[in-house]
């Protein structure tokens, strides 16, 4: 004999087989149960089926039903979090980087600190730039500061201007279409597409600050001149100390290594950089690193989280982020794809999953 059962029979038995779940759905639920019902697929009628060829398994329409119910919730639930959440960390401003710390040079780099004073002095472009800049007169490290900053005044400032267009047969006019709209008074309050905007920016030593200084400058100008000058010795030092020792002649020392710290103020994720020489020890490189990580820490004022995150945790944070839905069905898929991780309550699972999530990242967990 046939037992065919009506949707709504359907419905009432999964109803009892996922209470919890379709309680949390609220009315939402209803919606759900319609899609399913209405199907093209004829999810009613392959249940029906199920349950007439295999008389000797009683439930295998119900099982899948089940199936396709739990695919409709997670999808119910993956949209509703493109909405709400989870979202990265809202922007707080830009990175900002703290300042290098230098490895003092040993005998070897002081050595080589002192060879390449003497040669880059001989340098055309150097000796070139010293006479028709500065009069043939050093500069005292002192007077850098000021130096800069009014050869800034005299020549302005330069402003890159770059246009994208698609490359056709004219794309030339359309590239004049763009810089006249640009020049406009009109065009000065517009937003016009593809439009980027850049200035060149010096590095220079301030003996009075434990910061290098930035300054924005006229490309085409002295200031420009001296950066493209200072370039060519970045393999030696740092933008900064290479036009320091240009305008004064003093040699900073040609490090062996320098330990960077980024602080990454937009999203948290902050880094520690070795550019070491090859000469150095492993234990000097270690050494390094552990006072570049101690620094970094300290500007942060933060915990040194750094204690071994096993697998579970690592799986938890991932976990909780990636599956839809609220802290129960976390909690029972998670059960039900790792059983030797089970809990048993959820709120020590959920307790777990935002710690995990917080170590990992770094930023606190507003995903509830």
């Amino acid at each position: 004999m046939t037992h065919y059962r009506t949707a709504q029979k359907w419905k009432a038995e999964v109803e009892k087989a996922l209470e919890k779940d379709i309680e949390a759905l609220g009315e939402d639920w209803n919606k759900i149960w319609k899609r399913i019902e209405s199907s093209k697929k004829g999810h009613i009628d392959v249940a029906n089926e199920e349950e007439e060829e295999d008389r000797e398994r009683p439930g295998v329409g119900l099982r899948y039903l089940l199936e396709i119910v739990e695919q409709e919730i997670d999808n119910y639930y993956y949209y509703a979090s493109l909405k709400q959440g989870p979202r990265l960390p809202a922007q707080r401003g830009s990175p900002k980087l703290t300042p290098a710390r230098e490895a003092p040079p040993d005998r070897r780099f002081r050595a080589l600190s002192d060879i390449i004073a003497v040669l880059a002095d001989k340098e055309e472009e150097i000796q070139a730039f010293r006479q028709e800049v500065l009069n043939g007169q050093l500069l005292r490290p002192e007077e850098v500061p000021e130096w800069i900053e009014s050869t800034r005044k005299k020549e302005g400032l330069s402003l890159s201007v770059t246009f994208k267009v698609v490359q056709h047969k004219d794309w030339e006019e359309e590239v004049l279409k763009q810089a006249q709209a640009l020049a406009t008074k009109d065009g000065k309050n517009k937003s016009i597409p593809w439009v980027g905007y850049e200035r060149e920016v010096l590095s220079y030593v301030d003996l009075d600050s434990e910061y290098q200084k930035k300054t924005p400058i006229n490309e085409t100008g002295i200031l420009g001149r001296l950066k493209r000058l200072a370039k060519k010795y970045e393999s030696f030092w740092p933008e900064a100390w290479a036009v320091h020792f240009i305008l004064t002649g003093e040699a900073y020392p040609v490090s062996q290594a320098r330990v960077d710290m980024a602080v990454d103020v937009m999203h948290g994720i902050h880094r520690v950089t070795l550019r070491v020489s090859p000469h150095l020890t492993g234990d000097k490189v270690r050494d390094l690193y552990l006072d570049g990580r101690k620094r970094l820490f300290d500007t942060l004022r933060s915990p040194r989280n750094s204690r071994r995150l096993t697998e579970k945790h690592a799986r938890l944070a991932a976990f909780a982020v990636k599956t839809p839905g609220p802290w129960s069905r976390k909690l029972k898929k998670w059960n039900a794809k790792y059983p030797k991780w089970k809990y048993n309550h959820r709120s020590t699972f959920a307790r777990d999953c935002r710690v995990s999530y917080e170590r990992i990242t770094g930023w606190e967990w507003k995903n509830d």
